[in-house]
């Protein structure tokens, strides 16, 4: 059938354009190349599929946004593209302008397009215009889209060199980490790129020249300089720059930051405290990282491997699904801290053995790690190996308490009871003193293994019937 519209004003066929791209043929491009994925005009924003949904109709429905097409920053007309801050009468012409040219770009469709059978023929006048679609009355979105926005002045500025990804030359640039962590994150963002679309007045220079890696949200870029009680809700609002709003204005980006908004909002009203207080206090800002972690509508606040990586990393899957929540919640928690800082490609690696020089890492940043680096930003190791040798779970409490009371100075730090917790470190054990100040301390969860679960003679008499096994290689993940 011909469904073709009426030419709407100001129409120019010069400014449409499928850059590259075939309306419903994938064509080879970034996406099927680095991702294997079929990529056309038509499945971009296809939002149902009538092959998977048998539709009434028996077509397809796909909306309509594109960057060449009624991205609106051209041919604008005496009053200009932009309607922010404009009299009321001067954007309601300027909306109109902008319909017109979105029609436009329906027109030439139907109408100008080269075909994908035939390169002789043009338009496809079988595509319909579906007036109540977008739930208005002329097939055009209820309101118009903002790409960027006014934003905060914030206590944090996420800059381009931080979000960039420290694999610049790999075509899988966004599954390696961003060149900055930050201590005080509140949820994951990246993106295939800094998505910044041409302007009607363009910036000088080459924005976004750098590749995006998987970037966090920092709390400190949700809460302004001076206004008190204020959180940035949305991706557009919140502390980046024209670069950096190519990757947290995205859809999945906004909802985590609206959720860690209205998470901290809560949070401040049940511990009467305020927002900025939760980003720049340390004890507040880990009990609520922490909340966010205990709560499963939240999801991840630092790159550990997930499921979008299961290809690049597969030993590495250490997320919220996992069904041991202690491991999750830990390799979260430390991460934020700094206590571990990942590499580049993400991996965690929990049932590796831990090498010898990771414990010695680890612990160092656990026992003198310090409360004013709660919103630390700290910079992605460049090495990225696979963890080397092995420390038994023994030498590692040992090195972990020795290193912990060393900073403690107190007389008292070790502890030497006068009966064993385990079967396996008996008092005369070189073990002992360390096994049972961690156990004083409550630093061993109480799931390890009993006398009746292995058949191995105890060393010496526990009334636990529990067993410690110090002489074992201790893997990441304990």
């Amino acid at each position: 059938e011909n469904w073709t519209i009426a030419q709407p004003p100001d129409y120019d066929p010069s400014l449409y354009s499928m850059n590259g791209y075939k309306v419903f043929q994938s064509t080879e491009n970034y996406f099927d190349q680095a991702w294997k994925l079929p990529f056309s005009f038509w499945t971009y924003r296809r939002v149902a599929a009538n092959s998977a949904l048998r539709r009434p109709s028996g077509t397809d429905l796909a909306m309509i946004n594109w960057s060449h097409g009624n991205d609106f920053n051209v041919n604008c007309g005496p009053d200009g593209c932009n309607i922010i801050g404009r009299p009321r009468g001067v954007q309601q012409r300027i909306q109109q302008r902008a319909k017109n040219f979105a029609l436009g770009f329906v027109y030439w469709l139907q109408t100008a397009v080269p075909r994908d059978d035939n390169s002789n023929a043009y338009g496809y006048r079988n595509l319909k215009l579906v007036m109540d679609g977008m739930g208005s009355s002329d097939g055009m979105s209820q309101y118009p889209y903002i790409r960027e926005s006014r934003r905060l002045l914030p206590l944090k500025t996420v800059v381009e060199q931080d979000a960039a990804s420290t694999m610049q030359k790999n075509q899988r640039f966004i599954v390696f980490r961003s060149a900055a962590t930050y201590g005080d994150a509140v949820g994951l963002a990246r993106y295939v790129y800094f998505d910044i679309h041409q302007m009607a007045a363009p910036c000088p220079g080459n924005p976004g020249v750098l590749s995006p890696g998987s970037s966090q949200i920092p709390l400190q870029a949700m809460i302004p300089v001076q206004t008190d009680g204020l959180i940035a809700g949305t991706g557009k609002n919140l502390g980046t720059t024209h670069i950096t709003n190519g990757i947290f204005r995205l859809h999945p980006v906004e909802w985590s930051v609206g959720l860690a908004a209205g998470a901290a909002a809560a949070f401040s009203v049940q511990n009467s405290v305020s927002p900025r207080q939760i980003a720049t206090n340390d004890k507040l800002l880990r009990k609520f990282q922490y909340s966010l972690l205990m709560d499963n509508r939240a999801g991840p606040l630092v790159w550990w491997g997930d499921r979008h990586n299961e290809k690049l990393s597969p030993e590495s899957q250490v997320v919220r699904q996992t069904t041991d929540k202690a491991l999750y919640r830990a390799t979260q928690m430390l991460g934020v801290m700094g206590v571990i800082l990942g590499g580049p490609n993400l991996a965690f690696y929990p049932d590796e053995h831990l090498a010898p020089s990771d414990a010695s890492t680890w612990i160092n940043a656990l026992v003198s790690y310090q409360p004013s680096q709660a919103a630390a930003t700290c910079q992605t190791p460049t090495n990225d190996t696979k963890p080397q040798g092995e420390i038994t779970r023994g030498d590692f409490l040992a090195s972990l308490t020795k290193s912990f009371c060393a900073r403690n100075q107190s007389p008292s730090c070790i502890k030497k009871p006068t009966v064993n917790t385990f079967g396996d470190v008996c008092m005369s054990s070189s073990y002992f003193a360390y096994v049972e100040t961690a156990v004083a301390r409550g630093w061993l969860v109480d799931d390890l293994k009993t006398l009746s679960d292995f058949d191995k003679n105890a060393d010496c008499y526990s009334a636990t019937g529990r067993f410690f096994w110090p002489s074992v290689a201790i893997r990441r993940g304990e």
